[in-house]
């Protein structure tokens, strides 16, 4: 399934486009950018899985 991220300028647009939604029966709902971080980071991490185990050592390393 695939997705549209929509950014509005304002709450009068997001009520708006919100709105929409409703109105033609599209499944909405408005997230945070945090929110939408932590999807794509967990999209991430699924493309990378390898099955390993690696060390918090390791791992802190490569975020350095």
């Amino acid at each position: 399934m695939e997705a549209i991220i929509l950014k509005p300028k304002n709450k009068q647009d997001m009520k708006f486009l919100m709105e929409l939604a409703k109105k033609t029966g599209i499944p909405a709902a408005k997230m945070s950018l945090t929110d939408f971080e932590d999807i794509a980071l967990v999209e991430l991490m699924k493309k990378e899985r390898t099955g390993k185990t690696v060390s918090e050592a390791t791992i802190l390393k490569k975020l350095k």
